[in-house]
Parts: structure tokens; sequence; C-alpha cells
């Protein structure tokens, strides 16, 4: 396509001759438009370059190409606006709801003299096991646990 030689009519002169590539950069950089009438050997009249089938934009996709600029920004400890993730207050937090949850469960426990010598080795697992249900339901009816509250995470 390269090979072809083409003239394009600028006002009411004719210009060229051109290549296929540099009237496609000149369509596309806004020198020349839609209606400008182009010819090569090919043809048997001057046409307006939208009705080439080389130029044609109407076979391409009119679906508009969309870009997105990802900018990234990493926080840094210099930063005015850094928040430190604060690991072991979570930790502390969580030990307290741990601790809390088994205070509460053992007390249940003893006041109605419930047997747990089948589980007792494992009552641990169990109080954890447990706990996930409990802590979501406190996630979701109060917004936090106990433990998170006290802290302030």
């Amino acid at each position: 396509m390269d090979k072809a030689v083409w003239f394009y009519m600028s006002g009411e002169g004719k210009e060229g001759p051109v290549s296929h590539h540099e009237l496609q950069e000149m369509l596309d950089r806004g020198e020349i438009d839609l209606q400008t009438k182009v010819w090569t050997e090919s043809l048997n009249a001057w046409l307006p370059i939208s009705e080439v089938e080389h130029f044609n934009m109407s076979t391409l996709d009119d679906t508009p190409t969309i870009e997105i600029e990802k900018k990234v920004s990493y926080a840094r400890e210099t930063d005015p606006d850094y928040v430190r993730g604060r690991p072991w207050v979570r930790f502390w937090a969580r030990m307290v709801d741990y601790s809390l949850f088994a205070l509460i469960l053992g007390f249940i426990v003893g006041y109605f003299r419930i047997r747990v010598g089948f589980i007792e080795p494992i009552f641990g697992m169990t109080l954890i096991f447990l706990w996930v249900f409990v802590e979501t339901c406190l996630i979701a009816t109060w917004g936090t646990t106990p433990g998170k509250w006290l802290l302030r995470t």
C-alpha cells in the first residue's frame, strides 16, 4: 500500500505526490479533512478521502479509545499525611477481644455447670472458632469489637 503514489487537492491546486502513510498522517494531524479529494492511478476520478477504502474511517471501530493515566503515590514516613498501621495495637485489641470472650464464655460454662471435659483439650481452638461468628455479629451491628473500641483502632 505504501508503494502507491497519491495526489490530493489543496484549495484549487493539486499537491503531491505523497505516500499513503504521509497522506494518512496528514489526515490524522488535521491538515486535510475527510472531504479533501484524492487520486491515485487505481482510481478513475478524484474522490473525497472519506470514500476511498484505504482511508474510509467508517470501516474502523467507532468505539472511543479510553486512556487511563494511573497515578500511584506511595506514602512515606516523612510525608505529613502518613498513617502508620499500628500492628501492635491491633494485636492487643484482638487479645482483649479473645480474653473478654473467654471470660464471658467461662462464666457461662461455670454458672450453668456445663461439662466441657470432652472438648477441654481443644477448648482454645473452639473458642477462636466461635469468636469468628461473634466478631462478625459485633462488627455487623456495632461496627467494632470491644477491644478495637477500647484501644481506638
